[in-house]
């Protein structure tokens, strides 16, 4: 299954697949000890999309993301990709921003119709309450757009997955990935 990482740039998307591949690693053995993703060189121009796959069960399940903004649009536009699913992120301390509304729009015009959300950064939240309204709103958000189903809301922190390494840290990385693997079997 083709997975798709959106939101807004600086929600954590890149820091959700380095934390994928240190949970498979460190939990399963899979992967790679320290991520060997492409990274983005914005000195050199370089900008390669990030993947990483892994089986579960009898399901392949592969995740992109991009390195900007612009590489989604031109993504969309091309029309060239096709995914099964996507993965919205969506930084618990900010909530929902423009880049986060516009990519829901064009993934669901792609066709895509299975989301999970990952409300990253929870770490960084200090007003619980806050991270609720803004939970209700996305869902708004996800509905206006045209999303019909019963999507999952995964609360945690990449970053503390990769800075701690305990098996607390993993359970959102954990939920994510059992989300997606009910969907599709």
């Amino acid at each position: 299954m083709k997975i798709l990482v959106i939101g807004h740039v600086d929600h954590g998307k890149t820091t959700f697949i380095r934390a994928l591949n240190h949970v498979l690693y460190s939990k399963y053995g899979i992967g790679n000890e320290e991520s060997s993703l492409s990274t983005v060189n914005e000195a050199d121009m370089v900008t390669a999309q990030e993947s990483l796959h892994y089986t579960m069960g009898n399901i392949e399940y592969a995740f992109y993301d991009y390195p900007g903004y612009a590489d989604y649009l031109d993504m969309f536009e091309a029309g060239k990709e096709t995914f099964d699913a996507a993965l919205l992120v969506c930084a618990a301390s900010d909530g929902a921003m423009g880049q986060t509304i516009d990519l829901l729009h064009k993934a669901i015009e792609s066709g895509i119709q299975k989301f999970v959300v990952f409300l990253s950064k929870l770490d960084l939240v200090e007003d619980f309450e806050f991270v609720e309204l803004m939970s209700f709103d996305l869902m708004a958000q996800m509905e206006e757009a045209g999303c019909n189903q019963d999507v999952p809301i995964i609360q945690g922190s990449a970053l503390q997955v990769l800075e701690t390494s305990s098996e607390e840290s993993f359970g959102c990385i954990l939920d994510i990935m059992n989300a997606f693997h009910k969907m599709f079997v």
